[in-house]
């Protein structure tokens, strides 16, 4: 009792219950906006192959495909829960996400920075943007962030074994829930290698680590494996997709030169200033310019002879590792630029720029205190305007894409049989999850699309206008052989047409 009464006088405890509860309604505000919008490609991958673990249902996910979450919002299917339900999963794996920057930014530094820092997460345009999203980077960054907090109590600090084995599993669950938590590795190994050399192999906290990892590695590996015939399906996609020869690296080597392959890794600091917008990139720029001593004394770090440093490289190289690496893998794939893959990178770069807010306020107030608290919270309030109003800009603005799909799944799932087949033109997985059915795609080569049909003999014929053309010819040369059956609008437009096929 005496500790609850603590803590509601603890002023910097309420300043975070009251950002937390902020993170919250932001959060469900949004959710009653978009309540009701359609799932995207790779979201019905992720949901689809959720169903598939709890009912059995059909699902056409690639083998690289990171199934971690999927496996529980399975569990929560299979107990009776629904789409809504896991929507509300996300927001409070959102909300984590702040609670999580705040401890973070209070382990290296203080509560100030902390709270500022879990405020920038609240506010974070992209983050809103994507907890209205089944979005695995929201888990990402979950994964990533408290891998790097226990790591950092476990090996660095030497507290109990127990944090270093649980920031070990971390990484390796979160691999399994989502790709980009393996970058992981290159930073802590880096870190590790820079600030205790070769002697890292004598500490009891490296061995729980690695205890941590394999033990639930092996449970990963296990699964690819019996699903797979590999150990891990996307470094398996990425060496015969994107590394052997005469595929995807080569040809970009072949058609856009060395000089702009290497560039394109770059991509994710140039783009910066847009996935921040400008004011958080100016503060972002102001932590680390009052980092400098990290650059001026970094012998100190490679000597392990500065606590303070240590934290501002640890903070640092973890920003730097998530940028480089993504940007590798940009160069060598034919993958596209888009910000939540570097997900895990934010925490610590909210981090660098609470400390920048809370350096420009200190500088103020030395001439006049209350001024520099004023410019602080001017800078809050100017930064959560930028950001909430750009997030609910994307927000609204894309919730009524692919609108048609859910209806017309739900049309398919109401007038077909489980084991009927259809075959769709381009939106085969947004269909597939909600008709549960099994769905195939087709060319627009007639040749071809009479050989689907003969082969697997679909119910329905599905032709949508979001994208690509759907094979208009098949429909012409055979209109006698098909029922128009429904077809779905977006305004006095055909976007989705359902044929019956007549056998």
């Amino acid at each position: 009792m005496e500790k609850w009464k603590a803590l509601l006088k603890n002023k910097d405890f309420l300043l975070l219950i009251g950002l937390l509860i902020f993170a919250l309604a932001l959060r469900l505000y949004f959710y009653t906006k978009t309540a009701g919008q359609a799932l995207w490609w790779d979201e019905a991958d992720y949901m689809s192959l959720a169903k598939a673990f709890a009912f059995g249902t059909p699902e056409i996910a690639a083998d690289w495909r990171a199934r971690g979450i999927s496996i529980i919002f399975g569990v929560f299917y299979w107990l009776g829960g629904n789409e809504n339900f896991m929507r509300i999963i996300e927001i409070i794996i959102s909300v984590a996400g702040v609670w999580m920057t705040y401890l973070l930014g209070k382990e290296f530094y203080n509560a100030k920075v902390g709270l500022v820092a879990a405020f920038f997460m609240s506010v974070f345009w992209l983050d809103l943007f994507w907890t209205t999203r089944f979005s695995m980077g929201l888990w990402g960054i979950l994964f990533w962030g408290f891998a790097a907090l226990f790591f950092w109590r476990g090996y660095v600090k030497n507290k109990s074994h127990w944090y270093s084995f649980a920031a070990g599993a971390l990484i390796a669950y979160g691999i399994f829930a989502y790709e980009s938590v393996g970058f992981i590795f290159p930073f802590l190994g880096v870190f590790i290698l820079t600030t205790d050399k070769l002697s890292f192999w004598k500490k009891k906290h490296f061995w729980y680590l690695v205890a941590g990892l394999a033990i639930v590695l092996t449970a990963v590996f296990a699964y690819n494996l019996a699903n797979f015939d590999v150990l891990y399906p996307r470094v398996s996609h990425i060496i015969d997709g994107s590394l052997a020869e005469g595929t995807e690296l080569d040809d970009k080597l072949a058609t856009q030169g060395l000089s702009t392959v290497v560039f394109t890794s770059l991509i994710w600091f140039q783009k910066m200033p847009d996935y921040l917008l400008w004011p958080m990139f100016a503060l972002f720029i102001l932590g680390l310019i009052s980092m400098m001593d990290l650059f001026l004394g970094f012998d100190l770090v490679i000597k392990n002879k500065s606590p303070r440093l240590k934290k501002d490289y640890f903070v640092t190289l973890w920003i730097l590792t998530v940028l480089v690496f993504f940007g590798i893998y940009l160069s060598i794939t034919y993958a596209y630029y888009e910000p939540r893959y570097v997900f895990p990178l934010f925490p610590a770069l909210f981090i660098v720029a609470a400390k920048g807010t809370l350096k420009l306020g200190d500088f103020i107030g030395k001439h006049k205190k209350e001024l520099g608290a004023i410019v602080v919270i001017a800078i809050l309030l100017f930064v959560a305007v930028t950001q909430i109003s750009t997030a609910n800009e994307s927000i609204i603005g894309r919730s009524y894409a692919y609108s048609q799909e859910p209806a017309a799944g739900l049309w398919l799932k109401d007038n077909s049989q489980a084991g009927d087949v259809i075959m769709s033109c381009t939106q085969q997985v947004p269909l597939l999850y909600y008709s549960e059915r099994e769905v195939i795609g087709v060319a627009q080569d007639l040749a071809v699309v009479e050989a689907t049909i003969a082969e697997y003999q679909p119910r329905y014929f599905v032709l949508d206008f979001y994208a690509s053309p759907c094979p208009l010819d098949y429909i012409e040369a055979h209109e006698t052989e098909l029922t128009l059956s429904n077809v779905f609008y977006e305004g006095e437009d055909p976007v989705i047409v359902i044929y019956e096929i007549n056998y």
